[in-house]
């Protein structure tokens, strides 16, 4: 599989980060993302990444990119107004971090997602 890491390797990986840093709110993010991005039946799920999202969320709520994934997780699930409100917090955060990615990811693609939903 080349250079690939497998989905199952990943989240071994992220439980070490975890358990050494259980306040690792990027850790939470990229657990909450293998669940998002894979299929059910490869063990994708959205509540989980919902559930990993929030405590991102507790740690540090100025994290920005766990605002979009929630967003993305609840358009997943058809839950648009939820949707709506989490990717509208990414455009009232104050002091959004990382600061690069904040402004030049995090923010265009809450815009983004908020425009793809708005008449849904």
């Amino acid at each position: 599989m080349g250079n690939k890491v497998e989905a199952p390797e990943s989240k071994k990986e992220i439980d070490i980060v975890l358990k050494l840093d259980p306040n690792n709110v990027k850790a939470y993010n990229a657990k909450a993302m293998i669940y998002y991005e894979l299929p059910g039946i490869l063990g994708g799920d959205a509540n989980k990444s919902i559930t990993f999202l929030k405590r991102a969320i507790e740690i540090d709520s100025n994290y920005s990119m766990a605002y979009v994934t929630m967003g993305k997780c609840y358009i997943k699930k058809k839950d648009y107004k939820t949707a709506q409100q989490y990717l509208n917090k990414v455009l009232a955060l104050q002091n959004g971090w990382p600061v690069a990615d904040f402004i030049m990811d995090d923010k265009p693609e809450a815009i983004k997602l908020l425009k793809q939903i708005d008449n849904k």
